[in-house]
């Protein structure tokens, strides 16, 4: 799953940079840190809830947020809370699950 999850962050990436906007990637897995010999997971510096790829929007600079979701993951409640607040202040949001639902959530948001 993780792969696959990276794929569509890098596709959803490439498809932002595209149609010629700003994305970045916000990891907040966590990052893995050898202590003692063994490799640990540490909590992430990203806020609970930020999406996994954020942009800027290339011609009103509002703030894009696309979250990654594969299969049956669902948004977690502090995602939720985000995206609620994003979508009150004028952001775009978007639950990504495939390239083709980007491609819809774009242009119906007048992304493109």
């Amino acid at each position: 799953m993780a792969a696959r999850h990276g794929q569509l962050v890098q596709a959803t990436m490439d498809y932002l940079t595209f149609l010629g906007h700003l994305p970045y990637y916000a990891p907040n897995r966590g990052v893995p840190v050898t202590r003692g010999g063994k490799v640990v997971w540490i909590r992430g510096k990203v806020s609970a809830g930020v999406p996994d790829v954020c942009a800027i929007h290339r011609d009103t600079g509002k703030h894009i947020g696309c979250e990654i979701k594969i299969g049956r993951d669902k948004l977690r409640p502090e995602q939720e809370r985000f995206r609620d607040g994003a979508l009150k202040r004028g952001a775009i949001w978007i639950e990504v699950r495939d390239t083709t639902q980007v491609l819809i959530e774009a242009h119906r948001s007048g992304m493109i």
